[in-house]
């Protein structure tokens, strides 16, 4: 009676953190703080699905584009939504030259996380105010 107990409870547990609902924002956060240029090769299957990841990290243009993040020198507003196994997360700031930018991200569950799968950067006119995401199609062009 005491294994079937445990048991039950083990399964609750379970069942909880499986339920645990995603933010995608934190894993964008995670990414933002942890990757460098040094370390980008060794981390970026962590952060990105293997769609976005290049056969070599030799070009240098190709580290540039996964340090992304770099040009976002301060983040404002973020909005997310998440269906099912993909979703997709807006973040609003500034550049270094304090002008609006937006990065649109896509994500997808692949090997059991949650890694950005298409970058969009946006760079604004002017500051918005980012609306509730409906859809994730509306974030990327064409």
């Amino acid at each position: 009676m005491k294994y079937l107990v445990s048991a039950a409870a083990l399964l609750v547990l379970l069942g909880c953190t499986a339920t645990k609902p995603v933010s995608l924002y934190q894993t964008y956060t995670d990414y933002s703080n942890q990757m460098n240029a040094e370390n980008v090769e060794q981390l970026a299957p962590a952060y990105f699905s293997s769609n976005l990841l290049p056969q070599s990290f030799s070009d240098t243009s190709v580290t540039q584009q996964l340090l992304f993040k770099n040009m976002m020198a301060k983040p404002s507003q973020h909005q997310e939504l998440v269906t099912g196994n993909i979703g997709c997360l807006a973040v609003l700031g500034r550049d270094n030259e304090q002008q609006p930018l937006q990065f649109n991200l896509a994500y997808r569950v692949e090997n059991d996380s949650w890694l950005i799968d298409q970058v969009h950067v946006v760079f604004l006119e002017q500051s918005i105010e980012l609306q509730p995401i409906t859809n994730c199609t509306e974030l990327f062009p064409g």
